[in-house]
């Protein structure tokens, strides 16, 4: 990967002796992508009309760049090993992989002898010292207590080097290597990524039968490969070269596939929230349009019985002779009327029902 810089002095005089646009082009940037940069390094750029004034000969005020002896660098853009160009700030793959090439060499180089082995390779080639191979030639460890490898045994210490470059480049880098569930996983800003490193199987015909049908069998393929065993499934393998100069592109696949994770999380917990949110509010409002309809229940159940206690009122002081007494109807129609509140003598507290039977327990 080739990197261009540039000094803020320089990317200053020119974007003021050159438009925008124009430049953008000569950078193989967008000028959206070229404008942040100015704006991020503070970098004063032309107003609108200054171009066209220029054009016709105007005089121009150009706006001095603040703290001018920052000799600071500004990366423009990256050209990759295919001769295509990125703007680093716009893509973040290429921005991590240029990263990791660039200030992280020391883990890209493939290794001939297991040095500085961190503390998990260290308990896990021990491990492997006392497993047997299985029937494919495999000899694979314990995933829910050391690192998830399955290679032939010719093939396990590379399989370990490996495994050492990439946790002490994953240190470095800010992550971490757990062992979580049966599984090995790279934390990267609290998302877990599963990984693992496989030599891949071949499948060949089993010659230690001899029937008229063809039996296959698998065997090691001499083919290691680290995987990501989520989103999406990639692997990447040594039949070209090795894995640790491909490095750079397996951390820059699983840095931004926590990235994509964090941003999924970030939204669902917002969603999550609004939804909840919404959810309390159609309680909130059930519970009030309940309460209303309750007050007006009783309002109306209220008013009923009150104009039933003004009939039986208005009954008593009409009728001249009634067959009730008088005094047993006017205690009757106080405790109907819900404004008095009595209670009857033998009926107790009013009720639009008759007695309920009695029960026997």
């Amino acid at each position: 990967m080739e990197e261009i810089k540039i000094t803020r002095k320089e990317l200053y005089e020119k974007v003021w002796s050159t438009p925008l646009t124009q430049l953008a082009k000569e950078y193989k940037i967008s000028d959206v992508g070229l404008r942040k940069k100015c704006l991020k390094n503070d970098i004063p750029l032309p107003k609108a009309g200054h171009w066209a004034k220029v054009k016709h000969g105007k005089k121009v005020k150009k706006i001095s760049l603040p703290n001018p002896d920052n000799k600071r660098l500004i990366t423009i853009f990256i050209k990759d090993d295919n001769g295509r160009f990125y703007d680093p700030s716009e893509d973040d793959r290429i921005r991590i992989k240029h990263e990791i090439t660039t200030q992280f060499q020391e883990f890209l180089l493939p290794t001939v002898k297991l040095t500085k082995p961190h503390h998990l390779i260290s308990a896990t080639k021990t491990h492997l010292s006392n497993r047997q191979s299985h029937y494919d030639g495999h000899i694979s460890t314990d995933s829910s207590q050391f690192l998830n490898i399955s290679a032939s045994k010719s093939l396990l210490p590379l399989a370990l080097r490996v495994f050492n470059s990439f946790i002490r480049l994953a240190e470095a880098r800010g992550h971490s290597i757990k062992i979580n569930d049966r599984s090995t996983v790279i934390i990267i800003d609290d998302i877990d990524i599963k990984i693992d490193v496989r030599e891949r199987q071949k499948r060949v015909i089993d010659e230690s039968f001899s029937t008229n049908f063809t039996y296959h069998k698998n065997i090691p393929s001499g083919i290691l490969c680290f995987r990501m065993e989520e989103f999406g499934k990639r692997e990447w393998n040594n039949s070209k070269k090795s894995i640790e100069e491909q490095l750079p592109s397996i951390f820059a696949t699983l840095e931004v596939a926590a990235q994509q994770r964090k941003r999924w999380q970030i939204e669902a917990e917002k969603s999550r929230i609004k939804r909840e949110a919404e959810e309390e509010a159609r309680r909130v409002s059930h519970k009030l349009k309940l309460e209303e309809y309750n007050k007006y229940s009783q309002l109306l159940s209220d008013a009923t019985r009150w104009q039933q206690a003004e009939l039986i009122r208005s009954y008593i002081n009409q009728a001249k002779h009634i067959s009730y007494d008088q005094e047993w109807a006017r205690k009757k129609a106080d405790w109907v009327d819900p404004s008095t509140n009595l209670e009857d003598d033998i009926l107790g507290a009013y009720s639009d029902k008759p007695p309920s039977k009695p029960g026997f327990w």
